[in-house]
Order: C-alpha cells, then sequence, then structure tokens
C-alpha cells in the first residue's frame, strides 16, 4: 500500500511539473520559419523572381480573422537549391495553439495566387524543429512544395566524355590497362554505380573516353561531378580541374531524352596549352607571421617548422628524398615530400624550391602546413597559383592561410605613350599570347613572339590600336 501510494504520488509530481512547465512558457513568444520550395513553378515559367515575382506566408499566425499583411520570403543565391524561399515570424500567440497557414504569390494575383490546396497547419511550439537559445523559442517548419507540388522528374540518358591526351602522353593512363570512370551527386558518388568510360580503338582521337548514364531528376538541375582514374588510386586518382580550382564539375540538366556533354580534358590539361615543355625548378615562399593552424595551434619560429604540401607525390623511392630529383603535382601528400622549408631569422618567410618535371600542368595547386600537418585551411581550400616561366620561376609570396587561387591569364593594361611605344602588361603564362587590331570590327593579328611574357613595349602610330589575349579556355 505505502509503495504504491508513493509511486503514484511521485507520478502527480511529474505530471503537475510539465504543467507548470507549460504554462510558464504559455505566453513566451516563438519565432517561427517558414520554408516553401518554389522549385515546380520556376520550372513550369510561373514563378520568376527576375520579374520582381515574390512569395509570402500568411495566416492564423498574424491576424486570424482577415489573414492580410502577409511577410514576404527569400531566398539563398548562394544555396544548393535557389529556389527555397524561407522567413521568420515572431508569433505571440499561446505555445499549443494550432495555427493555420498558406503560401501567397505576388499579393494573391498573378498565375499563382494563393495555393490551391486546404490551409496547412502547425502547432505552436511543437511542430517542426523547436529549439530555445538564450530564452528564445524558435520553430523551424519543414520545407513544403508550393501548392504541394514537386518538380517533374525524368529520365535524360547524359554522355560524358572526357580526352585522356596528356595523361597518356606522360605515361601515367594506359589505355586498356588503366581505367577512367565518372561519379557525381547524380548517382550519389558511389562506387558502384559510376559511369563507366571506354574509348574507341578506331577512332580520330583513341584517348577520348565516353559513357552514358541515364539521369533522373528534374530539368534544369544542376549536376555536379568528376572524372577518376582507377577508382580514384594510382598516379592520377580523381582529378583535380583547372576551370574550376580543383572543385567539381556541374552541368544543366537538360529537358530532353538525351543529352551529350561537350569532351573535356582530364584535369583540364590540355597537351598544347596547359603543361610544361621542360623540368622547371619552382620557389615557393610564404609569409608565416601570426599563422595559425586550423587546429589552433599557433606558429612559433622558434620550435616549429614549415612544410609544402600538396599534389606532388615524390618521383623516386629513394628515402629521403634525393636533392634535384623532380617531383610530380598529381596525388596529394599530406605528409611533406620535400625537406622543411628555410627562413634566415629573424624574417618568418620560409622558401623552399621545388623541380617540377616537364609534363607537369601549369596550375600547381598546394597547402603549406605546421610541422607536416595538412592544418592551413580546410579539406579542397587550397593555394592555385600557374608555372608562367619555363625553366626557373618564383611563385609569388604566400600568406599562410590566405589560400589564394590565381586567375589563369589576364589583367591586361595599356599604360601611356612614350616615343610611339605603349606599355603593355598582362598576367602571361605559357600558352597564352597578345593579339592586336586597328578596329574592333576588324581581324585581329596573332603575336606568338609574345607567348610566355607578361609585358612588351609594343610599336603604335597615331591610329588606335586594340589589345587583347589568347589562350586556353582556363
Amino acid at each position: 500500500m505505502n509503495s504504491t501510494l508513493r509511486i503514484r504520488t511521485l507520478a502527480r509530481g511529474l505530471s503537475a511539473g510539465v504543467l507548470l512547465g507549460a504554462a510558464g512558457l504559455a505566453q513566451a513568444q516563438v519565432n517561427v520559419t517558414f520554408q516553401v520550395d518554389m522549385t515546380a513553378t520556376v520550372l513550369l515559367g510561373k514563378f520568376n523572381p527576375a520579374n520582381l515575382d515574390y512569395v509570402e506566408a500568411r495566416g492564423s499566425f498574424q491576424n486570424p480573422s482577415t489573414w492580410s499583411g502577409g511577410f514576404q520570403l527569400t531566398n539563398n543565391p548562394a544555396a544548393a537549391n535557389t529556389n527555397i524561399y524561407s522567413g521568420t515570424y515572431p508569433d505571440a500567440n499561446s505555445i499549443g495553439t494550432g495555427e493555420q497557414y498558406k503560401f501567397v504569390v505576388d499579393n494573391g494575383s498573378g498565375v499563382l495566387g494563393w495555393e490551391g490546396i486546404n490551409n496547412r497547419t502547425f502547432t505552436l511550439g511543437t511542430d517542426g524543429t523547436v529549439t530555445t537559445n538564450n530564452g528564445v523559442i524558435n520553430e523551424t517548419l519543414a520545407v513544403v512544395y508550393f501548392n504541394n507540388q514537386p518538380p517533374a522528374s525524368s529520365t535524360n540518358m547524359v554522355t560524358f566524355q572526357v580526352d585522356m591526351s596528356v595523361e597518356v602522353g606522360q605515361g601515367n593512363f594506359t589505355p586498356g590497362v588503366d581505367t577512367v570512370t565518372c561519379r557525381g551527386a547524380f548517382e550519389g558518388w558511389n562506387q558502384a554505380t559510376e559511369v563507366q568510360l571506354t574509348n574507341n580503338p578506331v577512332a580520330a582521337n583513341t584517348n577520348l573516353y565516353s559513357g552514358i548514364y541515364p539521369v533522373t531528376d528534374a530539368a534544369g538541375t544542376v549536376e555536379q561531378y568528376k572524372f577518376l582514374v582507377d577508382e580514384g588510386s594510382g598516379v592520377l586518382g580523381w582529378e583535380q580541374p583547372a576551370g574550376t580550382a580543383g572543385g567539381n564539375r556541374s552541368f544543366t540538366l537538360a529537358n530532353t531524352n538525351a543529352q551529350i556533354l561537350p569532351p573535356v580534358f582530364f584535369n583540364d590539361l590540355s597537351v598544347q596549352e596547359d603543361i610544361l615543355s621542360s623540368n622547371t625548378w619552382v620557389t615557393f615562399s610564404v609569409s608565416m607571421t601570426n599563422a595559425v593552424g586550423t587546429d589552433a595551434h599557433v606558429f612559433n619560429p622558434g620550435s616549429d617548422f614549415v612544410y609544402l604540401n600538396g599534389y606532388g607525390a615524390y618521383n623516386s623511392t629513394a628515402v629521403p628524398p634525393v636533392p634535384g630529383t623532380p617531383y610530380s603535382f598529381w596525388t596529394w601528400g599530406v605528409f611533406p615530400p620535400v625537406a622543411a622549408m628555410t627562413n634566415t631569422p629573424p624574417s618568418q618567410v620560409y622558401y623552399t624550391s621545388v623541380l617540377v618535371p616537364a609534363g607537369s600542368p601549369l596550375a600547381v595547386d598546394y597547402k603549406y602546413g605546421i610541422n607536416g600537418s595538412d592544418d592551413e585551411a580546410g579539406f579542397g581550400l587550397n593555394h592555385v597559383r600557374y608555372i608562367r616561366q619555363i625553366g626557373v620561376y618564383s611563385m609569388p609570396m604566400d600568406i599562410f592561410g590566405d589560400q589564394l587561387v590565381e586567375p589563369s591569364f589576364g589583367n591586361l593594361a595599356v599604360a601611356g605613350v612614350t616615343n610611339q611605344h605603349a606599355w603593355v602588361t598582362w598576367l602571361g603564362r605559357p600558352g597564352v599570347h597578345l593579339q592586336t587590331a586597328t578596329s574592333l570590327q576588324g581581324a585581329w593579328q596573332d603575336h606568338p613572339e609574345t607567348d610566355g611574357l607578361s609585358s612588351t613595349n609594343w610599336p603604335v602610330s597615331g591610329a588606335t590600336s586594340f589589345f587583347r589575349l589568347y589562350g586556353p579556355k582556363y
């Protein structure tokens, strides 16, 4: 009897505690976040933000009797899905109130107007994701489609193509032995479902590999993908395309049954324009002043060492590395393939030189590390610079933690004319040269003698002169 009585008393005590807690929160304001996906209406041409279309939420959370004065939702232009619109409204009703609402386009007018479905509902303070931060209650409702209409999904037979000419020429890819495949978000980046690519041994270009995959998604979806060799292992592994600074490639899924993507070079490296023609000594330098690693380690010049990490597997089995032996910037080496960088105290600028062999990419993807760690920046956040001179080249000085990505070429500028000569400067590199013209409607004249240069004192007459740079796609 006493035991049973004590259990009942505790049960009532717990129940009362819950009720008291609820009563204490009953009048608290709840910040409610509404979310709606407008993808289907965008693809159907019924909702166009470029035409100043907008979407808002209206409901009992504002004015229970009139549902007037809806508040406007906004999208995130940098999000993976830019068609999701959201907004947060301070709901002053009591927690536990059953709220009703709808989404409305263009103040209820136009093609869409009000959603043509029954009122949406949620319980204030309990539905969706509810969090409390410093006494403020936040309630985020799940994303829903406008009119509950998801985007139409269809299957598009997409052809992927990659040119392996550079890799074959370098001896890093052997047809019939090595394999090249494609993975992407459309198949879950999964080895089991990746796209198998093959070449045509009797084609004009036997190094062009292609494969077809049935991509099932809504037309207009931006699909991401990459090519990889030998399942991501070996010398080449996953590609690091110059055109995306090592990031994923992408294409927009067409509203067709079959879509052929244009061929691209593996790593965006073409034979003529993007690789070193001869061995080149490259000097790297970095300022370590006030450097702090991603692991919060503060660099100490008195006890710490600085290393160069990058797509640079050591090309020799010798351990330690033999000075003067070439390195190849192809596979990422987290632990330094070269000795620690050197400085001249008290300077905190550190240097090292690497002999990059002929056939290596002009674009160099790399990081610095404190004591050999990959701790300069997060995954994939690397320095990207170009070797702009054959034989000997010094990269501009880097700052630890400032992951600069250089443009391939550009920055064309013309200074004043002196003695009928104009000083023309640009960000040059092998494979890039100057072109001139006397009219924008006329033909451009090639000047291959300027290939690999970055400036010239160009003779000009009284006529107007135009300059432009001609080079690779990236």
